[in-house]
């Protein structure tokens, strides 16, 4: 079973939080693509997915400004 980390959001609640301060479709998109690439390489590298994966979901955020 996977341990779940309940301070890190999950991968829907940070496409929410994206929406919820104005990102557009397209910078949700990219961040989508970026995620699934940073996923790649964190299991590569043995890293922690999850914080990887939420960090890449998020890192364009304050574009929606």
């Amino acid at each position: 079973m996977k341990k779940t980390n309940k301070t890190i959001p999950t991968p829907d609640e940070c496409i929410r939080i994206l929406q919820s301060v104005g990102c557009s479709d397209d910078i949700i998109r990219h961040s989508k693509t970026v995620r699934n690439l940073a996923v790649e390489i964190a299991r590569l590298a043995n890293a922690d997915v999850q914080l990887v994966e939420v960090g890449a979901l998020l890192h364009d955020i304050g574009r929606s400004k």
